[in-house]
Formats: structure tokens, sequence, C-alpha cells
């Protein structure tokens, strides 16, 4: 497969416009381009937890400077303008990018996909950092699916934005390996470390007009969807250190749901770790020996500490 070269993008990046949320990973990104590009105008999306009612409020917090926000912070700092979206076609954030004319628009983290009429007002066009190596774990929950995929290695994606989330071609990546166990959180952290040099790199490449952008192969691609409460992603299948792997590295974040032989729920507060032995018991069955709950595989066990309030309870 021929990359494509965009050598007729060399001109000069003047103005940046930055979609993103409060977390770590935008605000990184956000962090180590203002110091090389100027940004002109930051743009974050509400953030998803708790309703509209929280939402609400927690905009009003802010606003009374009761509640910070770091986005509007580091906006300040860069010398950005700051722009709260309403909406995926929030109009007065098409009429800010109207008046501004960013050269680019650069996302990391943002809740919507932009349509067109949103990323074509940039003059070059708009630049997405994504928390994976595409095309795999395109979509909007990448992490969780590193782990429920068993993915050896990750890394951050710098791809030019499409109509189809997160399938645009491919300007550069950065990889690194997923160590057994490890949590999600401190994989998060390792990416948030890689993502903001590979934003300034790739901005640099395109104002200097020796950015590559290859497509992606859409024969490798596949989804990060989003995770409904509540749903069982453990195969039952799968080896106790597969098994341990994904437990171990989205607790707290995921828990996955359990129940006995009587259908009653069983709740864990942390995971211990696995044992391989031949099976006694089923493999997805769960039951409680000493003082853990055993979680039983085809090869062995997943070992799970009881939860506060007993260990199992309907």
């Amino acid at each position: 497969m021929q990359p494509l070269s965009y050598a007729s993008l060399g001109q000069a990046i003047v103005r940046v416009t930055f979609f993103g949320s409060g977390g770590a990973f935008s605000r990184g990104v956000l962090e180590a381009v203002s110091q090389r590009f100027r940004v002109a105008s930051v743009v974050v999306s509400p953030g998803r937890g708790g309703g509209p009612l929280r939402r609400v409020l927690g905009g009003a917090l802010r606003a009374a400077g009761v509640r910070r926000d770091p986005m509007a912070d580091l906006a300040a700092r860069v010398g950005a303008r700051y722009h709260r979206a309403r909406s995926r076609d929030d109009p007065a954030l098409r009429d800010l990018l109207a008046r501004l004319r960013p050269d680019i628009i650069l996302i990391a983290v943002y809740a919507w996909i932009l349509p067109p009429a949103v990323f074509g007002l940039a003059r070059l066009g708009a630049l997405n950092m994504h928390t994976s190596l595409l095309p795999r774990h395109r979509g909007p929950l990448p992490l969780f699916w590193i782990y429920q995929r068993n993915d050896r290695q990750s890394g951050v994606s710098a791809h030019w934005v499409t109509e189809e989330a997160d399938a645009g071609p491919v300007l550069g990546q950065v990889a690194l390996d997923v160590p057994r166990g490890l949590s999600v959180d401190e994989l998060y952290r390792r990416k948030t470390e890689l993502a903001g040099p590979l934003a300034v790199d790739t901005l640099a490449a395109i104002e200097r007009g020796d950015s590559v952008a290859r497509p992606q192969d859409e024969t490798r691609a596949t989804a990060a969807p989003w995770v409904a409460p509540g749903r069982s992603m453990v195969d039952p299948a799968w080896p106790a250190e597969r098994a341990w792997h994904f437990l171990a590295g989205l607790y707290p974040r995921f828990v996955e749901p359990l129940e006995d032989e009587a259908g009653a729920r069983v709740r864990y507060r942390g995971v211990l770790g696995y044992s391989n032995e031949a099976p006694r018991s089923l493999p997805g069955s769960v039951d409680r020996e000493r003082d853990e709950i055993r979680l039983h595989c085809p090869d062995g066990f997943v070992r799970l500490a009881p939860g506060g309030r007993g260990w199992a309870s309907r």
C-alpha cells in the first residue's frame, strides 16, 4: 500500500483550535502543543457522567468559581479563547470558528464526532489524537477493549479526521507494551506522556510539508464501543492468566458481574492473582474457599478479594 504524500500542505500553522475534555490526556496534549504553536481557542465538551441535572449544576458551580475548571485555567494560561460546547452541532461554536478561521483543528478526547460543517472550517482540516494503534479499536472506549481483546501492545495514533470516526489516514503512531496486569490508569498515564510529543511532531511535519499520511487497513479494523453497565465481558473459555489480566487491569473502573450457583450476586473488592491447576469446577462458575472468591477457568482460577458486604448478596 503506497502512502499518500501531503507535501502540498507545507504552510505555516498560525492558529490552532483545540477540542478536548477536562482529562489528563487532553490537558497533556494541549500543554505540549501550546509550547510550539499558537493555540487560539480551546473547545471543551461536557462530561458524560451524572445526567443533565448534574452537568447543569456543575456548570453553575464552575461559573460561580466554587468548582475549578482545569481546562479553562489552562486555556487562560496559554492565551486561548475558551468555549464550552453545548452540543455536537453547537451553532455558537460554528460562529466562533468562522470568526477565528483556524489553520488546523486538533482533537484529543472530545465527546462528539465533529461534523464536516465544523472540521471543514479549518484551512488544513482536523487532526485527532486517538488512544490506540489504529485501525485497532476505533471508537470511544479503546482502553477497555485493549484489555478485553488481550492486546500485548498498544499506543497512540495521530490521524486526519474524516466523516467516519477514527478512520482517517494515519500521520504518526507511537507504540508501547502492555505488561500483564498493568492497571488501566497506569496505561492511560503512559499514553498521556506519549501523546503530547506525537502531536507536536505531527503538526511540525505538516507545517514543513513532509508529513506522510497512510490509509488505514480496513481488514484489520476493530471497534471499541461503549459497554452497557452490568454486561458480562469475561469469556468462560479464557485461560486463568488472561481472565486475571483483564480483571486486574480494569478494576475498579470495570467490575465483572458475577453470580453463584443460586443466582446470588457475588461481590469482590480486588483481584488477588490467579492459579493454574486441573479444573475442579465448571469454567465460569464462582465459589469461595478460605478467604477468597474463585472464578474458575479451564486451566485454573482467578483469585478475588471478597466484597465488604459479604461474599454474595441478592
